[in-house]
């Protein structure tokens, strides 16, 4: 008889609707086309990134898109309850992220990488990692303890200080689905302002690149925290750590 593959949990963090889609998005997409759980948790909207628009109004657009984005995917859209630009590493934003992780119960965890520009990518980094530590121990919430086995960070152009590809991740099947869903978001496909940056051009030249440098199509790179990974990880297995 053939053994029901059992179906796994990713959770990812990201500080603004938009960031998860363009820096984890392809993998995300394959994982959850594999059949398994995928949930993007945005702590922002990011609805201070707009040149005209009140954050008010941007903010109903941002969801908007990232509502339809994650569908593309084929992932879950969570929102937390935070101000684009205010985020701090403060006591209530790893307690509500380690309810969401202990809720969650995932495989794996994926949020941003220290070494940013930006100080909300930053600040995420630190509370994601607060969250799964807190997480692990008994008397934080009302919710079982949930220790994460797996924990990387994603590619994201604002954030390269010290990034260096660890984990290359094959989501060639997943590109086309992908392209769809980040072209979405306005500010990925353009406004037409000399201002604009190309976000849809750099992200999938990236993806081409890392899937060269993998012997891939498609790819994603990512890095591992220090205490997860180490001597059990398989890459045909990416994202779920080995047993």
């Amino acid at each position: 008889m053939e053994r029901v593959r059992e179906r796994k949990c990713v959770a990812a963090f990201g500080a603004h609707i938009g960031d998860l889609e363009l820096s984890f998005g392809g993998v995300a997409a394959k994982c959850a086309a594999d059949g398994n759980r995928v949930v993007f948790v945005h702590m922002t909207a990011g609805e201070r990134g707009h040149p005209s628009l009140p954050p008010e109004k941007y903010k109903e657009q941002k969801v908007r898109e990232g509502a339809e984005s994650a569908r593309k995917l084929g992932v879950e859209f969570r929102l937390m309850p935070y101000s684009d630009g205010e985020l701090e590493c403060g006591r209530e934003e790893a307690l509500a992220v380690c309810r969401a992780i202990r809720e969650l119960k995932p495989d794996a965890v994926v949020t941003h990488w220290k070494g940013s520009y930006h100080r909300d990518h930053a600040k995420v980094h630190e509370i994601v990692k607060e969250a799964v530590f807190f997480a692990s121990l008994p008397g934080f919430g009302d919710l079982p303890r949930h220790s994460v086995r797996a924990l990387y960070f994603c590619e994201n152009w604002e954030d390269p200080k010290g990034f260096e590809p660890k984990v290359y991740a094959d989501f060639s099947d997943s590109f086309d689905a992908w392209v769809e869903a980040i072209m979405v978001h306005e500010f990925v496909r353009g406004r037409g302002l000399p201002s604009d940056y190309p976000y849809a051009d750099y992200y999938k030249a990236l993806a081409r690149l890392r899937g060269i440098e993998a012997g891939f199509e498609y790819a994603e790179a990512f890095m591992l925290d220090e205490d997860w990974g180490k001597g059990r990880l398989r890459l045909d297995r990416f994202p779920w750590p080995q047993p």
